[in-house]
């Protein structure tokens, strides 16, 4: 567990110099380091590989229409999100779909097929295309989980190890310029708090088929329409 306060105060005491140990911090300071970290939560959201929990989130409800809604249909994601990945039920089993470009969407010329959905394609902001249009399916997205914001200094937020001291590091960054200076040392261990960071949650990426344009043939095109 960890709090804002433990992470502001080891970068003032150990990345700026500014508490002496058994110090605490001014309500004015406290603030100030809370929006720094706060931002810094903001941004390493923005960047989803400082993300470290994926989270499985199914529609609302069933899905009978050629896109969905970040924020609506499905409403605890929100729109910018990066998808991951996503699946159908059938009402038994979860089944993938594969990802499509939004230019593999585009070249599909019959966008109107309805049946068991196979792909899917993300504008990047709120709207999921699928094809073939999900005939009553609910469908399963999946997601990096982002940061919430600290709300305060002393609430406690679960965190691998290694977050702690990486948060602190930035911060240290983030704040120098205003309380004693930006030294090449600050920059350095902010350097490598995002590079250790990057380093556990890296995944070498599953190279696949489906990598050129739209793969309908004719064969695969009946056997889905007599499902």
């Amino acid at each position: 567990m960890t709090t804002a306060r433990s992470i502001i105060e080891d970068t003032l005491t150990f990345k700026l110099n500014r508490l002496s140990p058994g110090e605490t911090a001014d309500p004015d300071t406290l603030s100030v380091c809370l929006r720094g970290l706060n931002s810094i939560a903001d941004e390493w959201n923005g960047g989803t590989s400082f993300l470290f929990r994926e989270i499985l989130t199914a529609s609302g409800s069933a899905i009978s229409t050629a896109t969905g809604t970040l924020g609506t249909t499905w409403a605890t994601i929100s729109p910018g999100d990066k998808i991951l990945g996503a699946s159908y039920s059938d009402g038994i089993s979860d089944w993938p779909m594969e990802s499509w470009t939004m230019e593999q969407y585009q070249s599909e010329p019959l966008k109107t097929l309805r049946s068991l959905p196979e792909y899917w394609a993300h504008d990047g902001l709120s709207t999921v295309y699928f094809w073939p249009i999900p005939d009553s399916r609910v469908i399963t997205l999946r997601t990096k989980a982002a940061f919430a914001e600290f709300a305060d200094v002393d609430t406690d937020y679960v965190m691998p190890d290694g977050y702690k001291s990486a948060f602190a590091d930035v911060l240290a960054e983030k704040l120098a310029p205003v309380m004693g200076g930006l030294t090449p040392a600050i920059v350095s261990s902010a350097r490598a708090a995002r590079n250790r960071v990057l380093q556990m949650n890296f995944s070498p990426g599953i190279i696949g088929g489906n990598q050129g344009g739209s793969p309908r043939s004719e064969e695969r095109r009946v056997g889905k329409e007599c499902l």
